[in-house]
Formats: structure tokens, C-alpha cells, sequence
């Protein structure tokens, strides 16, 4: 043990450092001395020298050591210890860290390459490189460039080849310099032959084909030797070895030897029996039976032949696992062992199949699907169900709360028209000769039926051409509901549910569409109207007008199309806000009002747009005025030739003179349609002339007769 007080005196260290240089390598050399220890019995020092926490130990006698092979740029702790005549130990000296400088280290140089070659599998492997470099030098072996565990020295060795050792090897050298790569080497691995699938022994008739194969794997290439009764085979250098017409001469005992390059193996050798036999055949053939479920079946053939015979059972071409007896039982069988069997039998010389023996199973019915209980309305149809299987011929017979029901005797029962009696618990019993089986119970319930109602009919449309049309109808009542529709009071084929759809619209598709509804109670009927969608039709333009100023212009088109129809009314090609009926009424007129209109008409289908219609406003705020002359044979007073406008639009004057020339001021081309009356109260206004102004504006009426005794008025109407 190490006593830590046994030395007191201190122990100081410093250090020489000494280097030494040879050839291609470097290397720090180091001197490490101390103050001697004064103790009586010293005996010695142990210096310490490493890397933390890994050091090396060195027991030296005196007070320096020289420590060699320190690797450049790696910082190094030192210290040291001191042991007397019995082995105890100190406690250590102060430590030195001390970092060794780096001077000039170049990368290893591999002076010998590893040498590859073909090797046999299991033969030893040695591969080596030689290189020189500044100490410490590392090694790390590659195989196929993945890096070998443990592989860390100057040679590199495998002791027993193995299939998977095959490929390229290289080594990789380093030092504090930097590292350099071997030369990459191939190692290929002969692979002995081994025999995978030993030929097997034979027994043949005279006369028949003889082969023999065996199966080897190894490296290639591979070479095959066929002995018989320990001779070579001529020409038998094949994996197979085959004999068309095997002769007596032909039997005994073959191998094969197969051989590579790595080695040789020999196959198992394999006796050939070369016969005169009989192959088998059948004197009593296996019998046809009908047995019941739950009994024992025995099936037996017999033969002729050379023994021994080998025997192998069929059920439905299927083999029988264990059949393998002249006789073959099953007990306690069941409907899954129906079918055919047969037997084939085997020897050396040749085989014989027996003739089908059909095997019936009678056993009890199964019932596959059960009758199902039923709600259904008084005068619905009611029809039970059963569905059984079974060998031979099933017999039915159903029963209502328990008793039979005479006549019932089939898979199917079914009642016309079932009334409240007919409301029960019904069942049917499924026989064969091996027994019966009964149904579950199926309870019928007859309800009081409802004659249909129909909640939601059918829509009125109109539909755009090549549109998709969808009618349908929401019904109640009692079940089952039955669903008709018609076109134009025919029946449409195949229209029996509660919609109907039409995949591309036309024309002559448009008409009424109805459906009929009915059950056992009665029958409710709705209808629809589709019709075609059209694209508006004006049917009468807008009107070009001459008004005053201050008189209300009404425009008005006239359009044929499918609803909804939309109206947009244009003046001098903008929108007018608001304007969106077929009628366009503008109030008290001004000169700002003259121009062009237009309305365009537009629905779902399309749309149109009107000629265009000029508004002209006379600049007068009473419209065109009449003046008048007494034609040079009379005066005309002043309140003759007075005017009044009574409706916008309208002049009137008075005259007491009937002999008159009466001048209207209107616009070029304007027409008037003039009037008169004797009562300006009246309404009684008579039309007496159409006039249209000339290119001046002007219209002369000219008015003769006798003077009247009281006043005439007349008023030209702007048409």
C-alpha cells in the first residue's frame, strides 16, 4: 500500500527536452528529472507519465528518467513517486502539464503493398502492409470498403476462409501527419462443392427410362462423374444421368462424384432395382351407396398384381389424408362426405385407378332462409317464404298458430287478398326421409289501409332547351304506394316512382305532366305544367313623339317570352336609372330631354333590344301655337285670336268669324290632328283634320261659312 506520510521532504521536478531525428520519421524525446528524496531507506521512483486520465508507469533508481516516443502538438501531465525497502509508496509530486512543440510530421509512405489471390474456402488468410512514418503509426483493414472491427495492426489475418470473406481489401496508415490509403486487393474465395439434393434410389420396370440427378452448389465450373457398381459411367459427366430403355445389366448401385477447383464431393449412393412385375389391377371395383346421416360408410376394392401395393383414396379428385387401405370407413357420416371416391393403386411396375363409386347422404332438411314476419294492409297479398336443402325430395307443410293448413304444401304460401282473420303466427315444417326440421315463427299483421294523400305535388316549370327536368311527389298512406306518371294524359313506360327525370328537355317535352298514386284503399293524383323557356320577342316598338315643353313623354314596348322578363330603358345609350318596366314615363319635358331612347328585354333564355325612339321637344312652353286671320273679309277682335292651353300638349282658340285661315307653328314634319267645339266646358271635341307641318313648321287651316252667333274653339293635337 501506498503510505502518504512516509516521505515528507518535497519533491520538485523540471524538465529537458531532447529530440532525435531518423530518416523518415520524427520523434519528441523527453528528460524529466527531480530533487532526490533524503529518506534512509529509499529504494526507488516511480514516474508517471500520459494523457488524463490514461498514464504509463516507469520504476527507475534515480532522480531522471528520459521518456521517448511522444507524439508532437499532444500535451502531456507528468509526476512521480517515491517507494522504500518495503514497497511503500508516497503521495505523488506536484504535476508538470507540459505540451510537446510540433515540428515538421509528413503522412506515412507504405513501402509494401498487401498482395490479394484465389484462395479455397477454409484455407487461411494473411494479408500485410509495410510502412514507415513518424511514430506512433495506426492501421484500420477495410473489407468492400466497410471498416473491420478490431482490424488495427500492420497485417491482417482470417483463419479459416469463408464464402462471404470474398471481395476487396485495403488498408488505411495514419500518424499526426495525415494518412494514406493501400492499394485495394481482391481476394476471391473457391467455394468447394456441396451437394444440395442427393440423387434417390429407383425401382423400375425392365424396359422403362432411368434417371438419376443430383443438385450441387460451389464455384464454377463444376464437373460431374457418374459411377456404377463402383465404375465410370461413359459419357455420364452431367448432374443428370439418364438411361432411355434401363436393361437387367443397368441395376446396382450408382454415385456421382462432383468437383471444382476447391474441392470434391460424392453424392449418397442409390440402388436401382430393375424388375419383371405385373403392374396392379383392379378385380373388384369400390360400390355406389345411399346411406343415411349418423351411419357408417365402408368403401373396399381388391387387386392383382406383384406386391407390394400402395393404395391412396379420392373424395371428389381430392386425396383422403390416412386413406392409404385397400378399405377405407368413415363413421357417423355426414352430407359433406357425399360425393364421389376413388382408389388409386401403386406398385413398382405401374398404377390402376377404380371406376367413381357415388356416395348419397340422406340426412334432414336445412332451413337456409326463414319465413319473416310481415306488417301489410287488409287486401294486400301476403306471401310466406322458406327456403330449405336437403337430399332427396322435401315435403312442406304450414302451419297458422300451430295447426296445418290444408293445401299449404309448398316452399311458398300466399294469400290473395288478406283480411284481420288472416292475422297470425305462421311456421312450415321442412321432411325428408331422414327426418323434419320446422321454421321459425313469422308473425303477420293485417292493418286497416289508408288510401294515399299527396302533401307535396309535383312543381309547375318552364326549363331552358337541353335542361334536365325533375319532378316529384311526396305521398302518404298505407304501403305499398304505386306511382304512374303520364305526359299529356299518356302513361309514360317505366314511370312507376315517386319522381321522375327527363335528361334533356325539348319542345316537345312541354305539356302537363301528372302523377298518379294509388294502393289497395284507392289512388290521389297531382299534376304539373313544364314548359319551354323563350327568349323575348319585341311584339311592338317604342313610338318616336313631338311634345312641349312641360308635357309627359310615355314610351311603351311590347314583349312576348317566358317570365321573368327584365326591362333596362337607355337614353343616348346610357342606363336610365330606375327605368325597368315595359313603360317609360317622363314627366314635365325639357329640351334636355331630346334624343334617343331604347330599352333592352332579357330572361332566363336570352335577351333583345328595341329600335331606337326619338323624343323632339318644342321650345315653347305651350306646345305649338295657332294664330289666326280673317282672310281679309272681316276683323277678327282680340279675344278672337286669344289661346288657351287646357291639357299639355293642346292650344285652343277662340273665333267668332267662322271665314278663317288659321296658322299652327309647329316642328318640320310634325303632325297635328285638329279639333273643335262650341263649349269649351265641353268635352265633346270633334276631329275635323290630320295636318302635317311643311318644312317651315307652319299648317294653314282655312275655315269658311257664316259667322256663327257664339264663339268656336278649336285646338290642334300634337300627334
Amino acid at each position: 500500500m501506498r503510505n502518504v506520510g512516509f516521505f515528507r521532504a518535497l519533491l520538485i521536478l523540471f524538465v529537458s527536452i531532447a529530440f532525435t531525428f531518423a530518416g523518415k520519421s520524427s520523434a519528441a524525446q523527453i528528460t524529466v528529472a527531480w530533487d532526490p528524496n533524503k529518506e534512509p531507506d529509499l529504494a526507488g521512483y516511480y514516474f508517471y507519465y500520459g494523457v488524463d486520465p490514461d498514464f504509463s508507469k516507469i520504476q527507475v533508481l534515480t532522480n531522471s528518467v528520459t521518456v521517448s516516443n511522444l507524439v508532437e502538438g499532444v500535451t502531456y501531465t507528468f509526476f512521480v513517486t517515491a517507494y522504500n525497502a518495503a514497497g511503500l509508496e508516497s503521495a505523488p509530486s506536484e504535476p508538470i502539464v507540459y505540451t510537446i512543440p510540433l515540428g515538421t510530421t509528413p503522412p506515412p509512405v507504405i513501402d509494401l503493398q498487401p498482395v490479394g489471390g484465389t484462395l479455397k474456402m477454409g484455407d487461411p488468410l494473411k494479408l500485410a502492409v509495410t510502412a514507415s512514418g513518424a511514430p506512433p503509426l495506426f492501421y484500420q483493414w477495410f473489407h468492400a470498403e466497410t471498416n473491420l472491427p478490431f482490424a488495427t495492426n500492420a497485417s491482417f489475418q482470417i483463419s479459416a476462409l469463408q464464402r462471404e470473406d470474398a471481395g476487396g481489401y485495403r488498408v488505411v496508415v495514419s500518424n499526426k501527419g495525415g494518412s494514406v490509403s493501400s492499394s485495394n486487393v481482391i481476394v476471391n474465395v473457391l467455394i468447394p462443392p456441396l451437394i444440395t439434393a442427393q440423387p434417390l434410389n429407383r425401382d423400375i420396370m425392365i424396359g422403362s427410362a432411368l434417371n438419376l440427378n443430383v443438385q450441387a452448389s460451389g464455384s464454377n465450373p463444376m464437373s460431374y462423374l457418374w459411377f456404377h457398381d463402383g465404375s465410370r459411367v461413359p459419357g455420364a459427366t452431367n448432374a443428370a444421368l439418364a438411361i432411355d430403355s434401363a436393361q437387367l445389366a443397368d441395376a446396382g448401385v450408382y454415385y456421382v462424384l462432383v468437383s471444382n477447383p476447391a474441392g470434391t464431393a460424392t453424392s449418397d449412393s442409390v440402388s436401382v432395382t430393375i424388375a419383371v412385375g405385373v403392374a396392379p389391377q383392379i378385380t373388384t371395383q369400390p360400390l355406389s351407396q345411399t346411406v343415411n346421416g349418423g351411419s357408417t360408410l365402408l368403401l373396399s376394392v381388391q387387386s392383382s398384381g406383384t406386391s407390394p401395393f400402395f393404395y391412396q383414396w379420392y373424395h371428389d379428385g381430392q386425396p383422403i389424408v390416412g386413406a392409404i387401405n385397400p378399405t377405407i370407413q368413415l363413421s357417423s357420416v355426414q352430407s359433406t362426405d357425399a360425393g364421389s371416391y376413388h382408389v388409386v393403386i401403386t406398385n413398382t411396375w405401374g398404377m390402376a385407378m377404380s371406376q367413381e363409386a357415388v356416395i348419397t347422404v340422406i340426412v334432414p332438411p336445412t332451413i337456409l332462409t326463414q319465413p319473416v314476419s310481415q306488417n301489410i294492409n287488409a287486401g294486400a297479398t301476403l306471401t310466406l317464404f322458406v327456403e330449405a336443402a336437403g337430399p332427396g325430395t322435401l315435403q312442406y307443410r304450414w302451419l297458422k298458430n300451430g295447426a296445418t293448413i290444408s293445401g299449404a304444401n309448398s316452399s311458398v304460401y300466399s294469400i290473395a287478398s288478406a283480411q284481420a282473420s288472416d292475422a297470425a303466427n305462421y311456421s312450415v315444417r321442412v321432411s325428408n326421409s331422414a327426418g323434419t326440421v320446422r321454421s321459425t315463427t313469422a308473425k303477420v299483421t293485417v292493418l286497416t289501409a289508408i288510401a294515399p294523400s299527396i302533401s307535396t305535388p309535383p312543381l309547375s316549370q318552364a326549363l331552358a332547351e337541353g335542361s334536365v327536368l325533375n319532378l316529384s311527389v311526396i305521398a302518404a298512406g298505407s304501403d305499398p304506394l304505386a306511382y304512374q306518371w303520364s305526359f299529356n294524359g299518356k302513361s309514360i313506360p317505366d314511370a312507376t316512382n315517386s319522381s321522375f327525370s327527363l335528361g334533356v328537355f325539348s319542345s316537345t317535352n312541354s305539356g302537363t305532366y301528372a302523377v298518379l298514386v294509388t294502393n289497395i284503399a284507392g289512388s290521389a293524383t297531382a299534376s304539373a305544367v313544364v314548359s319551354l323557356l323563350s327568349a323575348p320577342i319585341i311584339t311592338a316598338q317604342p313610338v318616336s313623339q313631338t311634345l312641349m315643353a312641360g308635357a309627359q313623354a310615355n314610351f311603351t314596348v311590347t314583349v312576348a317570352g317566358s317570365n321573368p322578363l327584365s326591362f333596362q330603358w337607355f337614353f343616348k345609350n346610357s342606363p336610365i336609372l330606375g327605368a325597368t318596366t315595359a313603360s317609360l314615363v317622363i314627366p314635365n319635358i325639357t329640351t334636355n330631354n331630346a334624343g334617343a331612347y331604347y330599352v333592352t328585354i332579357s330572361n332566363l333564355v336570352g335577351s333583345v333590344t328595341s329600335l331606337e325612339t326619338i323624343l323632339n321637344v318644342t321650345s315653347s312652353t305651350k306646345g305649338a301655337k295657332i294664330s289666326g286671320t280673317n282672310n281679309g273679309r272681316g276683323k277678327t277682335s282680340a279675344s278672337s285670336l286669344a289661346y288657351m292651353t287646357v291639357n299639355p300638349g293642346e292650344t285652343v282658340i277662340s273665333v267668332v268669324d267662322s271665314d278663317m285661315v288659321i296658322q299652327i307653328v309647329g316642328l318640320p314634319g310634325q303632325m297635328f290632328e285638329i279639333q273643335s267645339c262650341d263649349n269649351i266646358g265641353s268635352a265633346d271635341w270633334q276631329p275635323i283634320a290630320t295636318l302635317v307641318a311643311a318644312d317651315d313648321g307652319f299648317v294653314e287651316l282655312r275655315t269658311e261659312g257664316p259667322a256663327y252667333s257664339s264663339m268656336l274653339f278649336y285646338r290642334a293635337v300634337p300627334q
